[in-house]
């Protein structure tokens, strides 16, 4: 069975000089990828922005990757989800926008999709089990 393509984005809200935070997350995306056999295709970071900024280099990196025709990834992989925005509306924006594109959020602290599996592609149907951290 082949993988499942997903984009990770990490934020932190104050700079990382020694990239602590920045090597944390990433950790933690990278594990959820391997524990449920998840192609982790690409990352994208935005260190030092705060989660009501709604311009962010690495967001915009991400959402112009996610929008190539070849791109493969079918979700976004965040630690938690206000990674994406403390803002509520903000927040709702930047989901309906990954709608759109026919993206769908997993959160690795497991508020994301509570599906009991997201669909098919990602876990065969003997396998369903409901994802979590």
């Amino acid at each position: 069975m082949e993988k499942c393509g997903v984009v990770g984005y990490i934020r932190s809200a104050v700079f990382d000089g020694n990239g602590e935070v920045i090597r944390g997350q990433e950790e933690k995306i990278r594990h959820y990828a391997e524990r449920y056999n998840l192609d982790l295709v690409k990352l994208f970071v935005d260190n030092g922005v705060p989660g009501n900024r709604t311009n962010r280099w690495g967001w915009d990196a991400m959402m112009e990757y996610l929008s190539n025709e070849s791109n493969k990834a079918k979700f976004l992989v965040v630690c938690d989800l206000c990674r994406i925005s403390r803002d509520f509306y903000e927040f709702n924006h930047k989901v309906e926008q990954l709608r759109l594109k026919s993206i769908r959020v997993l959160s690795v602290d497991g508020q994301g999709e509570k599906a009991n599996v997201i669909n098919s592609e990602l876990l065969p149907d003997k396998k369903q089990k409901r994802l979590k951290a």
